[in-house]
Protein backbone atom coordinates (compact mmCIF):
# COMPACT_ATOMS: atom_id res chain seq x y z
CA UNK A 1 0.00 0.00 0.00
CA UNK A 2 2.95 2.31 0.68
CA UNK A 3 4.09 2.06 -2.94
CA UNK A 4 0.59 2.91 -4.15
CA UNK A 5 0.32 5.97 -1.93
CA UNK A 6 3.78 7.10 -2.95
CA UNK A 7 2.87 6.86 -6.64
CA UNK A 8 -0.33 8.86 -6.09
CA UNK A 9 1.56 11.48 -4.12
CA UNK A 10 4.10 11.88 -6.92
CA UNK A 11 1.29 12.31 -9.48
CA UNK A 12 -0.47 14.80 -7.18
CA UNK A 13 2.77 16.80 -6.95
CA UNK A 14 2.74 17.16 -10.74
CA UNK A 15 5.09 14.39 -11.84
CA UNK A 16 4.04 12.47 -14.95
CA UNK A 17 2.57 9.00 -14.48
CA UNK A 18 5.57 7.46 -16.23
CA UNK A 19 7.96 9.17 -13.78
CA UNK A 20 5.90 8.04 -10.77
CA UNK A 21 5.84 4.48 -12.12
CA UNK A 22 9.63 4.52 -12.67
CA UNK A 23 10.35 5.83 -9.16
CA UNK A 24 8.02 3.27 -7.56
CA UNK A 25 9.33 0.49 -9.82
CA UNK A 26 5.91 -0.49 -11.15
CA UNK A 27 4.19 -0.47 -14.52
CA UNK A 28 2.42 2.68 -15.73
CA UNK A 29 -0.85 0.76 -16.04
CA UNK A 30 -0.68 -0.01 -12.30
CA UNK A 31 -0.37 3.68 -11.46
CA UNK A 32 -3.31 4.49 -13.77
CA UNK A 33 -5.40 1.75 -12.10
CA UNK A 34 -4.55 3.13 -8.64
CA UNK A 35 -5.56 6.62 -9.74
CA UNK A 36 -8.94 5.34 -10.96
CA UNK A 37 -9.49 3.45 -7.67
CA UNK A 38 -8.60 6.50 -5.59
CA UNK A 39 -10.70 8.93 -7.65
CA UNK A 40 -13.72 6.62 -7.33
CA UNK A 41 -13.80 6.78 -3.52
CA UNK A 42 -11.35 9.55 -2.51
CA UNK A 43 -10.18 7.28 0.32
CA UNK A 44 -6.79 5.69 0.83
CA UNK A 45 -8.57 2.49 1.85
CA UNK A 46 -9.59 2.08 -1.79
CA UNK A 47 -5.97 1.15 -2.53
CA UNK A 48 -5.84 -1.78 -0.11
CA UNK A 49 -5.19 -5.13 -1.74
CA UNK A 50 -8.34 -7.18 -1.87
CA UNK A 51 -8.35 -10.96 -1.47
CA UNK A 52 -8.05 -12.73 -4.78
CA UNK A 53 -9.22 -16.11 -5.81
CA UNK A 54 -6.34 -18.43 -6.39
CA UNK A 55 -5.41 -22.03 -6.39
CA UNK A 56 -7.03 -23.88 -3.49
CA UNK A 57 -4.78 -24.86 -0.63
CA UNK A 58 -3.18 -28.24 -0.94
CA UNK A 59 -3.19 -28.88 2.80
CA UNK A 60 -6.70 -28.12 4.01
CA UNK A 61 -6.09 -30.35 7.07
CA UNK A 62 -3.34 -28.00 8.33
CA UNK A 63 -5.65 -25.67 10.24
CA UNK A 64 -4.71 -23.05 12.85
CA UNK A 65 -6.32 -25.30 15.49
CA UNK A 66 -4.15 -28.23 14.49
CA UNK A 67 -1.05 -26.01 14.55
CA UNK A 68 -1.97 -24.73 18.00
CA UNK A 69 -2.42 -28.29 19.27
CA UNK A 70 0.94 -29.35 17.82
CA UNK A 71 2.75 -26.34 19.29
CA UNK A 72 1.15 -26.86 22.70
CA UNK A 73 2.95 -30.20 23.06
CA UNK A 74 6.47 -30.26 24.50
CA UNK A 75 8.96 -31.58 21.90
CA UNK A 76 10.74 -33.55 24.64
CA UNK A 77 7.56 -35.50 25.38
CA UNK A 78 7.32 -36.34 21.68
CA UNK A 79 10.78 -37.93 21.79
CA UNK A 80 12.85 -35.03 20.45
CA UNK A 81 15.93 -33.60 22.13
CA UNK A 82 14.79 -30.00 21.79
CA UNK A 83 13.24 -27.59 24.25
CA UNK A 84 11.23 -25.64 21.66
CA UNK A 85 9.73 -26.28 18.25
CA UNK A 86 11.51 -25.22 15.09
CA UNK A 87 9.97 -25.33 11.62
CA UNK A 88 12.02 -28.36 10.46
CA UNK A 89 11.28 -30.24 13.67
CA UNK A 90 7.56 -29.46 13.51
CA UNK A 91 7.43 -30.46 9.82
CA UNK A 92 9.08 -33.78 10.72
CA UNK A 93 6.64 -34.36 13.56
CA UNK A 94 3.61 -33.57 11.39
CA UNK A 95 4.92 -35.87 8.64
CA UNK A 96 5.32 -38.67 11.18
CA UNK A 97 1.65 -38.16 12.10
CA UNK A 98 0.55 -38.44 8.46
CA UNK A 99 0.47 -34.78 7.48
CA UNK A 100 3.41 -34.16 5.16
CA UNK A 101 3.89 -30.44 4.63
CA UNK A 102 6.81 -28.46 3.23
CA UNK A 103 8.79 -26.16 5.48
CA UNK A 104 7.82 -23.13 3.42
CA UNK A 105 4.11 -23.95 3.69
CA UNK A 106 4.49 -24.51 7.41
CA UNK A 107 6.25 -21.14 7.83
CA UNK A 108 3.51 -19.42 5.84
CA UNK A 109 0.73 -21.03 7.88
CA UNK A 110 2.45 -20.21 11.18
CA UNK A 111 2.83 -16.61 10.07
CA UNK A 112 -0.83 -16.46 9.01
CA UNK A 113 -1.85 -17.84 12.41
CA UNK A 114 0.15 -15.09 14.15
CA UNK A 115 3.00 -17.20 15.51
CA UNK A 116 6.47 -15.69 15.77
CA UNK A 117 9.63 -17.57 16.68
CA UNK A 118 12.13 -16.12 19.11
CA UNK A 119 15.27 -17.66 20.43
CA UNK A 120 14.69 -19.18 23.83
CA UNK A 121 16.17 -17.21 26.69
CA UNK A 122 18.10 -19.44 29.02
CA UNK A 123 18.14 -18.54 32.69
CA UNK A 124 21.11 -19.81 34.62
CA UNK A 125 20.47 -20.97 38.13
CA UNK A 126 22.78 -20.32 41.06
CA UNK A 127 25.72 -22.64 41.50
CA UNK A 128 25.25 -25.51 43.88
CA UNK A 129 26.63 -24.87 47.37
CA UNK A 130 28.95 -27.89 47.27
CA UNK A 131 30.81 -26.63 44.15
CA UNK A 132 33.87 -24.39 44.65
CA UNK A 133 33.57 -20.75 43.74
CA UNK A 134 35.77 -19.30 41.02
CA UNK A 135 36.42 -16.01 42.79
CA UNK A 136 37.65 -15.56 46.34
CA UNK A 137 35.65 -13.03 48.25
CA UNK A 138 37.63 -11.44 51.04
CA UNK A 139 37.92 -8.18 52.87
CA UNK A 140 40.23 -6.91 55.53
CA UNK A 141 39.78 -4.42 58.28
CA UNK A 142 43.04 -2.47 58.21
CA UNK A 143 42.52 -0.99 61.67
CA UNK A 144 42.32 -4.29 63.51
CA UNK A 145 44.18 -6.51 61.07
CA UNK A 146 41.23 -8.86 61.06
CA UNK A 147 40.46 -10.72 57.87
CA UNK A 148 36.91 -11.68 57.03
CA UNK A 149 37.04 -14.55 54.59
CA UNK A 150 34.82 -16.90 52.72
CA UNK A 151 34.68 -20.52 53.86
CA UNK A 152 36.75 -21.51 50.79
CA UNK A 153 39.71 -19.27 51.73
CA UNK A 154 42.45 -21.05 53.64
CA UNK A 155 44.11 -19.46 56.65
CA UNK A 156 47.46 -19.19 54.82
CA UNK A 157 45.84 -17.44 51.88
CA UNK A 158 44.14 -15.03 54.27
CA UNK A 159 47.52 -14.10 55.84
CA UNK A 160 49.07 -13.56 52.40
CA UNK A 161 46.19 -11.35 51.35
CA UNK A 162 46.42 -9.41 54.62
CA UNK A 163 50.13 -8.77 54.16
CA UNK A 164 49.55 -7.68 50.54
CA UNK A 165 46.83 -5.30 51.63
CA UNK A 166 49.17 -3.80 54.25
CA UNK A 167 51.88 -3.31 51.61
CA UNK A 168 49.38 -1.55 49.37
CA UNK A 169 48.31 0.70 52.22
CA UNK A 170 51.99 1.62 52.87
CA UNK A 171 52.44 2.57 49.21
CA UNK A 172 54.77 -0.35 48.58
CA UNK A 173 54.62 -2.48 45.46
CA UNK A 174 53.35 -5.98 46.34
CA UNK A 175 56.24 -7.70 44.50
CA UNK A 176 58.87 -5.72 46.42
CA UNK A 177 59.74 -8.19 49.17
CA UNK A 178 62.71 -6.26 50.61
CA UNK A 179 60.64 -4.51 53.28
CA UNK A 180 57.95 -6.15 55.45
Amino acid sequence: MYRRLEALLLVAEGHPVAEAARRCRVNRSSVHRWLVQYRAEHEATALIDRPRSGRPRRQPRLTPQRLAAALARDPRRCGYQATSWTVPLLAHDLAAKGLAVSRQTLRRRLHEAGYRWKRPRYVYVARAAHLPQKKISWASDRRTGEVRRSPHLTLEAAHVLLSLSRRFSLGQHPHDLSRP
